[in-house]
């Protein structure tokens, strides 16, 4: 079990913690459990919802299911050590989600990404919905036209058991299906985009000014902390 699911850094415990329920309850409220394809989809996708959730007091676990190794920066800093920039994006995912309250599980068993395949993305979720089988379960929209993200999209449209599933448009997307789907409220996650300071922000800065600048009023740095982050999903 721990080789499978590593250890949870955000929040200091192991992968025990995770998977019992809070003995102070005998039926607890399940977790939402949101699939994240890369490193930084987290707060790019997710980022006002994750803070939602975890607001309204639910246990919000955030599952990468790839090694972000593929990133245009991992060859200029590291050559051909996709390890070690996983590593690196891997840093920067659990401090985010230790800014946002959220649990970080990093999968010994992900693929370099680009390699997601929807039977994969499947597996990890049945692992899951096993082991809360009334978990909400959070995923890109099967429409999104980055293969990891709508791979995650299709296995979460696919799994028969979980009652309560959302599937996120990410920014780029919002003006291509402005009629599909719920506007989350908007967030201030600045914390949580500043852990990916080093890595993640430069990949896609595009991605980041809309973020911190609140995508549907302004894209300029100079907004920062304006407005606040913003997030769609759709059922």
């Amino acid at each position: 079990m721990a080789r499978r699911w590593g250890i949870l850094v955000a929040l200091s415990v192991t992968v025990p913690a995770l998977l019992v329920p809070s003995p102070s309850s005998a039926r607890p409220e399940p977790p939402a459990v949101f699939f994240v394809p890369h490193q930084d989809d987290d707060v790019l996708i997710y980022g006002a919802d994750l803070k939602n959730h975890v607001r309204a007091g639910r246990r919000t676990i955030a599952v990468l299911l790839t090694d972000g190794s593929s990133s245009r920066l991992c060859r200029p800093r590291y050559g051909d050590d996709r390890a070690a920039c996983a590593d690196e994006r891997d840093r920067e995912f659990r401090k985010a989600m230790e800014q946002l309250g959220v649990e970080a599980v990093v999968r010994d068993d992900r693929p370099h990404d680009g390699e997601l395949t929807e039977a994969h993305a499947a597996h990890v979720m049945r692992e899951l919905v096993a082991r809360f089988p009334r978990a909400s379960l959070r995923a890109p929209s099967p429409r999104d036209t980055h293969a990891d993200h709508a791979a995650i999209g299709r296995a979460l449209r696919s799994m028969p058991r979980s009652p309560d599933k959302r599937f996120y448009l990410k920014p780029s997307l919002w003006a291509e299906y402005p009629d599909l789907g719920t506007w989350v409220r908007r967030r201030n996650i600045n914390l949580a985009l500043d852990a990916y300071a080093g890595f993640g922000r430069l990949s896609v800065p595009g991605g980041f000014a809309e973020q911190y600048g609140g995508s549907r009023t302004s894209a300029a740095l100079t907004t920062y902390n304006q407005g606040g982050a913003d997030a769609k999903y759709h059922r």
